[in-house]
């Protein structure tokens, strides 16, 4: 099934990138925004400040307090958010499409227009140490961060996003400041637009944003690094969980399609490898599963099993000599045609909205640089081999992995 599409890419005289497809048979409009800086790049003693300066950016503009910010949004009938990841921090808007302009409104004043007000500084600070500390009351995050960090040491994800508990109580006007100023200009930012809204809105917003400084502060890309490691962590009366983490390589990499088919193939759906052979079969767990988590500066993929108490040796041993076993086991003819349909599924249903194409469009331009990779990449799903997902996955499962234990305290 082919879609027509009619996606514009801008680069403006400040160096932003925009993205606009409009799709006049809808009634939203939905703009999605990505700052090409996350918690990696963030420097020794400030962990946390990229996420912190996200709360920041929702507190207050030149415009509006915060009260007024978030009325906005509510009496349009609309909705807005934010998160921060490792390699970047993203903003999502949408509204209906007889109030498409809002959307422009809304990025403006909550990124270009901020106000680090000192006071508040302090009290965001404790509504974020509070959810620390929160945090550290949830077994299955700290597990994941103490494993991270066994493995990634002091790189970039053997940090948490949210930061460390010390340098978040440090954060200050200065320190946030210099990090917006240093990451959020325009050559650091991509902007992609969909939905039903007219023209003039679109132009009048690119008008504004291409007149931003295009003042560039360049910066060290961020360095990964992973260890394999055998880490155990007792915690809890009724907790057996093992996790296995394979490196893989970054975002836009050749590689990362049949990855995708991979995985899968091994523990992405129900109809999967490891879902078949331990939950359905075995009855080993009750549950199993496997993730791909890759970025512009790498990533891993993992499985996760939460393990019956009788069946935790077995299940080390399985999972420890699954790189030896046979990949043509894993990537039956029956998985691989589930998976590749799957794919096409997801697409599609992203295609019936202007919130889904607004993101994929920036995915794709923000990791390849060219939104239209989105066409070379389907179409290599669509034409990839059994053969071809078999060879790429024996890169990279090769025996080299760490594995984490999360067993109960001993009595």
């Amino acid at each position: 099934m082919t879609i027509s599409r009619k996606i514009q890419r801008f680069v403006l005289p400040s160096g932003m990138t925009v993205l606009f497809e409009p799709m006049t048979d809808v009634q939203t409009v939905s703009l999605d925004g990505w700052i090409k800086a996350g918690s990696a790049h963030e420097q020794r003693g400030e962990a946390g400040v990229a996420h912190f300066l996200e709360h920041m950016l929702f507190t207050a503009s030149n415009q509006k307090s915060n009260v007024e910010l978030l009325e906005a949004m509510q009496q349009v009938g609309g909705y807005a958010n934010a998160f921060t990841t490792y390699d970047h921090t993203g903003f999502e808007c949408v509204v209906p499409a007889k109030y498409g302009q809002k959307v422009f409104e809304w990025f403006e004043e909550i990124v270009l227009e901020p106000v680090f007000d000192e006071k508040q500084i302090e009290r965001e600070k404790k509504v974020i140490l509070s959810e620390f500390l929160d945090d550290q009351d949830q077994l299955d995050i700290v597990f994941e961060e103490r494993f991270w960090k066994e493995v990634y040491g002091t790189t970039s994800f053997g940090r948490p996003i949210l930061g460390l508990y010390e340098d978040i109580q440090n954060i200050s006007k200065q320190s946030v400041t210099s990090f917006y100023e240093k990451f959020y200009h325009p050559k650091n930012m991509v902007i992609s637009i969909a939905g039903n809204v007219e023209k003039d809105h679109v132009s009048k917003f690119l008008q504004k944003i291409g007149k931003l400084s295009s003042k560039y502060i360049a910066s060290e890309t961020p360095k990964l690094q992973f260890e394999s490691k055998n880490f155990v962590w007792s915690k809890g009366q009724h907790q057996r969980k093992i996790v296995v983490l394979f490196p893989i390589t970054h975002a836009s990499h050749e590689d990362v399609a049949a990855l995708e088919v991979f995985n899968l193939c091994l523990g992405g759906a129900d109809y999967s490898f490891l879902y078949e052979k331990y939950r359905t079969k075995k009855n080993y767990v009750s549950h199993i599963s496997s993730h791909l988590f890759t970025n512009a500066l790498g990533g891993h993929m993992s499985i996760e099993a939460s393990v019956y108490k009788d069946n935790i040796d077995i299940m080390l041993q399985e999972l420890t000599k699954l790189s030896d076993s046979a990949l043509t086991e894993i990537v039956t003819e029956d998985r691989f045609e589930c998976a590749v349909s799957d794919i096409e599924k997801e697409k599609l249903f992203s295609m019936d909205t202007t919130w889904g194409r607004s993101k994929i469009n920036l995915y794709f331009e923000a990791t390849y640089e060219n939104v239209h990779e989105q066409n070379a990449y389907y179409e290599k799903i669509k034409n990839i081999t059994k053969k071809e997902v078999v060879q790429v996955a024996q890169k990279y499962f090769q025996g080299y992995f760490s594995i984490g234990l999360w067993k109960e305290e001993d009595a």
